[in-house]
């Protein structure tokens, strides 16, 4: 006979974490889709398209992760959460901004740059801290936090791709895709189906 758990998936914050940290690796991929085809084909309306949906994704993760932390007994979680929320909140405004004031956007997309980079580190801490995240996930979220942060004042010195800062800000921010990407496996190896013969 088989049974099943009667927690519902949608009351899983571990899946949830999972989906949504798997839905923003897709908005990566299809930004670097669209930065290609702006370069080869001149399109550039699907890097819009890209940008908007990127900073979405990432405020499915703040919410998800907040409930995982909240669930693990974390501190903090709810402050967290709306750092988080506003930063991704701002990355979208930025975008929409940009065809209208670029001056105004810009100065919107380097302050919630820094807000994502405060709730990456926040997120790093409070997992080591409290436990509620496997290694290595808590290192990845620190350094990728600290990557976001330079990268971000990075383009408002030199908006130079090859600015010495602005590299050192990208080899720091390639462990926040590593973060996201161990998110998308959440938990995985601990789920198995509960059989009963």
């Amino acid at each position: 006979m088989t049974t099943r758990d009667d927690t519902s998936t949608s009351e899983d914050p571990t899946q949830a974490v999972r989906e949504w940290a798997t839905a923003t690796i897709g908005a990566v991929i299809l930004g670097g889709v669209a930065f290609i085809t702006a370069i080869v084909f001149h399109i550039a309306w699907l890097v819009t398209v890209a940008s908007l949906i990127g900073p979405i994704c990432t405020a499915g993760v703040v919410v998800a992760l907040s409930r995982l932390a909240r669930a693990s007994g974390a501190r903090r979680a709810d402050v967290i959460r709306l750092i988080g929320i506003t930063g991704s909140l701002g990355s979208f405004a930025a975008v929409l901004g940009a065809a209208f004031d670029v001056s105004f956007a810009s100065v919107v997309s380097f302050v919630s740059g820094l807000l994502l980079s405060i709730w990456a580190v926040s997120i790093g801490e409070s997992s080591r801290r409290d436990a509620w995240l496997p290694a290595p996930l808590p290192r990845r979220a620190l350094i990728g936090g600290l990557g976001v942060g330079v990268s971000s004042v990075a383009l408002v010195i030199d908006p130079s791709p090859l600015s010495p800062l602005g590299i050192v800000g990208l080899v720091l921010t390639l462990p926040y895709l590593g973060f996201i990407f161990g998110l998308t496996r959440l938990g995985a190896s601990a789920e198995a189906p509960a059989e009963v013969s």
